[in-house]
């Protein structure tokens, strides 16, 4: 048997995008992987396809996004696909309410939603042991999340083999994030309890194998400019070979663009150069020195762009202090005495550059 899997659509956060025909990028990004994604479970016979949390981005959510969130699933149903959701921190509250229960409201039987940590049994014999986001007030009577599932299915993980899927973090995935977060909406848990269970996980957008058992699946669409320079993915595993496939995305592209009136006076766009940039979402940060200010016309930077193609995501001018000097042969000519004093003067107090001066020549005799 095979399963699909992926997490964290976030299908109505449309935050930090760009509007093409009065339509989001990301809304026309997510519909071609969804339909990617279909398509290769089709043609790999997949059985199931899960969603490991965050399908929406938020506890509530209007009809719009709704029926998005719909047509994704009844169209895996459709082709005989079933369909399991579970519920991320996104779509739950602490009052215990989970905006996935919506869904319900499809009636499919191809389509299931799983609001409770347990076992859900696949019609090919196989078990899946699912883990949505929980509210903190469920385990307030235990330190650690990993604790209170530990305690409460300590039979369940003791068996030998197990697939694992949920929303939480791997402890260990993310560097300096060993802490639990019971105040914002982390869930992490020391994937160790699991023993050699296959272990898939949401939450954490930036795919990754934690562990050649624990898999951190990684969300189908970039949502911001840092994620630029990561290859998404979904993954199907064969639970017969035990072996996870990751099938790569072609998502929208994504490039930051660092633009220095620092140490230069003019920077010329040409035309040729910018090409590189068509069909990609660009954020622009512009470094001036406060002398070069006044030479920027943003309007032109943002067109030399547009006129290529490109999709302006953000720009921004920053003004910064100026550390280097533009014409470096003024240091280049100097000799280490003349440079020494020239920063000295900068940084002496009043009445102390004699012995500042000294200390120099000093240092400079000893490197000799």
């Amino acid at each position: 048997m095979k399963i699909g899997m992926t997490a964290d659509l976030h299908i109505d956060n449309i935050s930090r995008t760009y509007l093409i025909n009065g339509v989001s990028n990301r809304e026309l990004d997510l519909d071609k992987q969804v339909n990617f994604m279909l398509e290769t479970c089709i043609e790999k016979n997949v059985s199931y396809f899960v969603i490991a949390g965050d399908l929406f981005n938020k506890t509530s959510v209007n009809d719009y996004y709704f029926s998005r969130a719909a047509g994704y699933l009844k169209k895996f149903a459709r082709n005989g696909i079933k369909v399991i959701v579970i519920p991320g921190n996104h779509e739950m509250n602490e009052e215990g309410l989970t905006l996935t229960n919506v869904l319900t409201e499809l009636e499919n039987k191809k389509i299931a939603i799983c609001n409770k940590i347990g076992l859900f049994h696949l019609s090919g014999g196989c078990d899946l042991f699912l883990i949505p986001h929980v509210r903190r007030n469920e385990f307030k009577e235990y330190n650690l999340f990993t604790d209170f599932v530990k305690s409460k299915w300590k039979e369940l993980l003791e068996r030998k083999y197990l697939i694992v899927i949920g929303h939480f973090e791997p402890k260990g995935a993310v560097p300096g994030s060993e802490r639990e977060m019971f105040a914002g909406s982390s869930r992490t848990i020391d994937t160790r309890i699991f023993n050699s269970s296959k272990v898939f996980c949401g939450h954490i957008h930036a795919p990754s194998m934690v562990t050649d058992n624990v898999c951190i699946i990684g969300s189908p669409v970039r949502f911001s400019l840092n994620e630029c320079k990561e290859t998404k993915r979904f993954v199907i595993y064969d639970t017969e070979k035990g072996v996870v496939e990751s099938i790569a995305l072609n998502c929208q592209k994504m490039r930051k663009v660092s633009i220095d009136f620092v140490t230069k006076d003019n920077v010329k766009f040409e035309e040729e150069r910018l090409k590189q940039f068509k069909d990609v979402m660009v954020g622009i940060s512009v470094k001036t020195s406060k002398a070069n200010r006044a030479r920027i016309i943003s309007r032109d930077i943002i067109s030399a762009f547009e006129n290529v193609g490109a999709k302006i995501l953000s720009y921004e001018v920053k003004t910064v202090k100026q550390e280097i000097e533009k014409d470096t042969k003024k240091y280049t000519t100097m000799t280490p005495v003349e440079l020494f004093k020239r920063i000295a003067k900068k940084i002496a107090k009043k009445g102390r550059m004699e012995v500042v001066l000294r200390a120099g020549k000093d240092i400079l005799e000893d490197l000799k």
